[in-house]
């Protein structure tokens, strides 16, 4: 891939994209607490847009879906995500260097979506119990991102909050 390609990726995803944490929507753990699931999402009108973007995501490998709203408009909005762990990771590997507004979100969402994927097996019901210890680390990247990245107040713990939290960026932008 080009430079100029990952640099259009990159501003792409800084100008259109979401690079977020979600609750996942069924309650699958022992206490009823949801999963917390990376996404990368893209919103796009322009067909040439949408044919660039997602031609350069099957050049690097990466899955991705999408679901078209139309709501009346005369050019459909089309979403296009990136759901699947691998595929986030290697998105995000390629255009990290390159982002400037989402730079500090791809960071978390990256160190989030590589730790679960290596506590993969700790956070799946395959025939055993979800190690306390994966659940509550789970939970800590939860408040920590809606902290620092959504403004909301939630308990959380100050070490992981320090870690991630860039003093020299503000965390909201003024009205």
């Amino acid at each position: 891939m080009q430079p100029q390609d990952v640099g259009w990726l990159a501003g792409l995803l800084d100008g259109e994209g979401s690079i977020v944490l979600v609750r996942g929507s069924s309650d699958r753990k022992s206490d009823g607490r949801r999963s917390v699931l990376p996404r990368i999402v893209v919103a796009v009108a322009d067909f040439e847009i949408l044919k660039k973007y997602t031609t350069l995501l099957s050049s690097l490998g990466i899955n991705y879906g999408y679901v078209k709203q139309a709501h009346g408009r005369r050019h459909p909005i089309i979403h296009v995500w990136v759901a699947q762990h691998n595929s986030i990771v290697r998105l995000l590997t390629v255009v990290l260097p390159f982002l400037t507004l989402k730079a500090r979100a791809a960071r978390f969402v990256l160190d989030y979506t590589n730790w679960r994927i290596t506590n993969h097996d700790n956070l799946c019901y395959r025939g055993g119990p979800i190690l306390r210890a994966v659940q509550d680390k789970e939970q800590e990247f939860w408040e920590t991102y809606q902290q620092v990245y959504m403004g909301k107040a939630v308990s959380h713990s100050r070490s992981l909050l320090d870690a991630v939290a860039d003093k020299s960026v503000p965390l909201h932008w003024p009205d």
